[in-house]
């Protein structure tokens, strides 16, 4: 099947509402992926979009699913504004976000998911998992929603 920009931007929008349906539904380490996936999604369009060698499969994105990676290529497309170029808050959330989330949540339970983040710090006794993936479901829409209109440019 081949997959190009809107297919990537169009899926990025489904895939966090996916997100949000399952946080909605305690869901935790689903919404997890979903939301990581919609980034990843969207970043993909923005580069399919501006980088006519990946279009014309000249170029292979080559990044697999590093959140980091997908990122310094947008950067170098020269699109994000001068402030994000510097390290705005969009280069923030996608550290953080790259940080927690990986492809392979995919088969993660959520006990796995509480493991693994309370041994990066991000569940804690004050902190419980499901506030821990409301707000990285929050930052993942965050960045959706900025590449999104940035795609849309």
């Amino acid at each position: 099947m081949e997959l190009g920009e809107a297919d990537y931007g169009e899926a990025g929008l489904e895939r966090l509402a996916d997100s949000e349906l399952l946080l909605a539904r305690r869901r935790f380490s689903g919404s997890v992926y979903f939301a990581g996936r919609a980034v990843e999604s969207i970043l993909r369009a923005i580069l399919w979009r501006n980088d006519s060698d990946v279009a014309q499969g000249k170029k292979a994105l080559d990044t697999g699913h590093d959140l980091r990676k997908l990122l310094a290529g947008v950067r170098d497309l020269g699109v994000l504004s001068e402030r994000e170029q510097r390290g705005g808050q969009l280069t923030v959330d996608v550290q953080h976000i790259a940080r927690l989330w990986h492809n392979n949540l995919r088969f993660c339970h959520d006990r796995k998911l509480g493991t693994h983040w309370r041994s990066l710090g991000e569940v804690t006794r004050k902190r419980s998992l499901e506030l821990a993936v409301r707000e990285f479901v929050e930052a993942c829409a965050s960045v959706v929603k900025r590449c999104y209109v940035i795609w849309q440019s």
